[in-house]
């Protein structure tokens, strides 16, 4: 299991008073692979495919269902057939509650135990593979690009209004270094690396 780790920047080598090479200190960081948690790969995976799968899902109804109501058709159509074969509430196979008093007699985090869950559905790990194969590297490198270039803008504009430069990059990279809220967003390297991850879960659960 891979252990958490923080960003470490050379602030030496970019602190620097030349505007351009700023940013490309800055973007370079993109480059810097940085191992995530167990639960950190389930969950960003399973977030942001399962959103996918019901937008695309969504688009391909012919009849048209209020929100509520699609949640629950959703589940129907993908886990209701192994619900009642292996005997399982089809709740078990809803996404772990994040609301503490919700989740108090349901998993609490995208665990072995909830991808085992839904592996039953073969119907869903067709779909799910097939997103995770086809489309999530090219949707989320979008994510990427509109998340790195505004951090990347509001950074410059800092850069450029002050008359201590060194100190503002220094202010910077201290803020990535230790401020939870402000981080880079995932890169491609630490994407198919989770990608990787949970489709082995996943395939593996099956056999």
């Amino acid at each position: 299991m891979f252990e958490s780790t923080t960003i470490k920047l050379p602030s030496s080598s970019v602190i620097s008073n030349d505007r351009s090479q700023f940013l490309k200190s800055i973007i370079s960081l993109q480059s810097t692979a940085s191992p995530k948690r167990t639960e950190e790969n389930q969950k960003f995976i399973f977030k942001r495919v399962l959103k996918a799968m019901k937008k695309n899902l969504r688009k391909a109804q012919s009849v048209k269902r209020k929100k509520k109501d699609f949640e629950k058709w959703f589940y129907e159509y993908y886990f209701r057939e192994a619900s009642e074969y292996y005997k399982i509430p089809i709740e078990k196979f809803c996404p772990p509650k994040t609301n503490k008093k919700k989740a108090a007699k349901h998993l609490r985090t995208i665990n072995l135990a909830y991808i085992q869950n839904v592996s039953l559905s073969q119907k869903f790990v067709t779909d799910f593979v097939k997103y995770l194969d086809d489309e999530f590297i090219r949707d989320y490198s979008k994510v990427i690009e509109e998340k790195l270039s505004a951090l990347v803008m509001k950074w410059e504009n800092q850069f450029i209004n002050s008359s201590m430069k060194p100190d503002v990059i220094q202010a910077i990279c201290e803020k990535i270094e230790n401020c939870p809220k402000c981080k880079l967003p995932w890169n491609i390297k630490e994407i198919e690396f989770a990608i990787a991850f949970v489709k082995k879960l996943l395939l593996n659960s099956i056999a």
